[in-house]
């Protein structure tokens, strides 16, 4: 793979996981900066007889989040947003979530929607694979194209667990999958709304105000052809609700429904 720059993702994430392992109860720290503290505690970990491998504390939940569109604002979407502090409602998840993330009992990641790459859900998909464990509650949210992907992100996971027993990988269930009116944009009627069979619950906000670029829609579901499990599918209308804001109805759903999302979220993850 040719190197594109000094500093690329994989070498943020590493300093990432190393951080959670030298500052465990410290999120702050976790930012994938090798700033003045790093630097001190890579020295500590080189030159003492301490091992830089560990198996760490089993994880308790998991919540992946992507959110609605940003490519002409954030340079082509699928970036890590977990540790920035952006405006959109939608983010303010990450703020109750942090006060439930026991380190490293519940962890979290979330990145910018996109409609014309993958960068999300391929993020997204190590990220679980790396944390998951069989024990693990696991909880997918998306808005709008972030909706969207998360719909694609648990076709990916049916894949893995279809091909896992060739590759060793345990089976990972979708405890929650929570989508809010997704939707893109001008093809926003070719979007799959299959639920994969490895989701358990699927609660769907949506909303069909007339003269909105973007819609949700009812979901379907699929069985799985690996655990012969069908998704619950509980469809939540708000059209009615959202009417009165009329062409705005697709960007206001999003925190119209954030107190019941969040909600979904929280029960999930205890």
């Amino acid at each position: 793979m040719p190197i594109t720059r000094v500093y690329d993702t994989k070498t943020w994430l590493a300093v990432i996981e190393f951080q959670k392992v030298a500052f465990p109860r410290f999120m702050e720290e976790w930012d994938g900066r090798v700033g003045r503290k790093t630097i001190a505690e890579m020295d500590n970990w080189l030159y003492r007889p301490r091992p830089l491998i560990m198996d760490p504390p089993e994880t308790k939940g998991i919540l992946v989040f992507i959110g609605g569109w940003t490519d002409e604002q954030h340079g082509g979407g699928g970036e890590d947003i977990s540790m920035q502090s952006i405006g959109d409602v939608g983010y303010l998840m990450f703020g109750p979530m942090k006060s439930m993330q026991d380190p490293p009992k519940r962890i979290f990641e979330g990145y910018s929607g996109s409609l014309t790459n993958e960068r999300g859900p391929n993020l997204a998909i190590d990220f679980i694979t790396r944390n998951y464990n069989p024990r693990c509650k696991l909880v997918m949210y998306g808005f709008s194209a972030g909706g969207k992907q998360v719909l694609d992100l648990r076709r990916k996971i049916e894949h893995r667990n279809t091909v896992r027993p060739d590759e060793g990988n345990s089976l990972i269930k979708v405890d929650v999958l929570v989508t809010v009116d997704a939707a893109a944009r001008k093809v926003t009627l070719g979007v799959n709304r299959e639920v994969a069979g490895c989701v358990v619950l699927n609660r769907n906000y949506y909303q069909q105000v007339q003269g909105n670029l973007s819609n949700g829609a009812p979901n379907s579901v699929q069985t799985s052809a690996v655990t012969g499990r069908t998704p619950i599918r509980q469809p939540i209308d708000m059209t009615a609700t959202m009417r009165a804001i009329n062409i705005h109805a697709h960007r206001e759903i999003e925190k119209a429904s954030l107190s019941f999302a969040w909600a979904d979220i929280r029960a999930a993850l205890g």
